[in-house]
């Protein structure tokens, strides 16, 4: 729900034939959605790096109380946000995203449900191995 809410909270609410009406407005809102002619991804929202609120929200402790599935795939979602952040964002916010992963990965590690556990403890010692955390 709390990831739901960030992403769909500010979603667009225009047509895309008014891009030169609204490019100020444009500015301050983050597109994941790739168009068919490639159009530039934007990696901000309300002045944040997406990427962190994102992780954040994937990894927040409250995911912890949904079904083990769903827990799962937050950890594998969790995975492909830091490999896009690595493509999108420079080293500042890289180590952003390196934190939230350092100071929530944690209680999915410790999780109950071996499948969940076993993904978090794959991506932690993923990153160790490449030096990322330590």
């Amino acid at each position: 729900e709390y990831l739901v809410d960030i992403l769909q909270d500010e979603a667009p609410d225009r047509d895309v034939d008014d891009d030169e009406d609204e490019e100020e407005e444009d500015d301050e809102r983050a597109f994941w959605i790739e168009g068919p002619g490639g159009e530039e991804i934007r990696s901000r929202f309300r002045g944040q790096p997406v990427h962190v609120l994102a992780e954040n929200a994937l990894l927040h402790p409250v995911a912890t109380n949904l079904p083990p599935s769903a827990q799962a795939a937050y950890v594998q979602a969790a995975l492909k946000v830091f490999i896009r952040a690595c493509l999108d964002v420079d080293t500042a916010m890289l180590q952003r995203v390196v934190e939230v992963l350092r100071t929530k990965m944690g209680v999915f590690m410790q999780s109950m449900h071996a499948e969940v556990q076993e993904r978090a403890a794959t991506f932690r010692r993923l990153l160790s191995k490449f030096d990322i955390l330590t």
